[in-house]
């Protein structure tokens, strides 16, 4: 692996880097990204959270150090999180309202607009 990013760092010079725009921008069709990005937002919303106790035995289970690293961190992340509760409970916060975007209009393609949606 060395070996082969020693061999690209020595190409980085040879690249144009307007022929290598060109070539990735048609790798990507961003209607495609955001699609898969939604989908997996989606994913994310409807899984069910699991207690702390799951979750780090999961994190625990990837490795001897690296694994103590994650458990580390998620419990410094989790007593944070605790902190900030206390601090600024979230029944304080004011919640901002959804966004639904409206129909496209058909002679252009262009959005209409942006209505709020009510909870």
């Amino acid at each position: 692996m060395v070996a082969a990013i020693a061999q690209a760092i020595e190409l980085v010079p040879n690249i144009d880097p307007f022929a290598m725009h060109n070539k990735m921008r048609t790798l990507y069709s961003w209607p495609d990204v955001a699609q898969r990005t939604e989908r997996v937002y989606h994913h994310a919303m409807n899984t069910e959270n699991e207690d702390l106790l799951e979750r780090l035995s999961r994190y625990n289970a990837c490795g001897p150090w690296a694994g103590k690293l994650f458990c580390l961190v998620v419990i410094i992340d989790y007593i944070f999180w605790h902190f900030l509760q206390w601090w600024q409970p979230a029944e304080e916060i004011d919640v901002a309202p959804d966004f639904q975007r409206q129909e496209e209009s058909p002679e252009d393609g262009t959005a209409v607009g942006i209505a709020l949606k009510p909870r």
